[in-house]
């Protein structure tokens, strides 16, 4: 948890969720006489596979394929 002075009007603050797993999470604001709760969701992009095939014609002629 982490406090803020009274007079201080606005906060930043960064959270490390790195080591949770994908979900819904909930975060919760509080000035101490009202609470505000937000919803965080976590989810990691899947990385997509793709395949390429390039054709180079050679000055002789023949075809390669890479």
């Amino acid at each position: 948890m982490q406090q803020v002075g009274k007079r201080q009007e606005a906060a930043r603050l960064s959270l490390d969720v790195s080591a949770l797993p994908d979900g819904v999470y909930q975060v919760e604001i509080s000035n101490g006489v009202e609470t505000t709760t937000q919803e965080l969701m976590l989810a990691t992009q899947q990385l997509a596979t793709v395949s390429r095939f390039v054709t180079v014609k050679k000055l002789d002629g023949q075809l390669n394929y890479f």
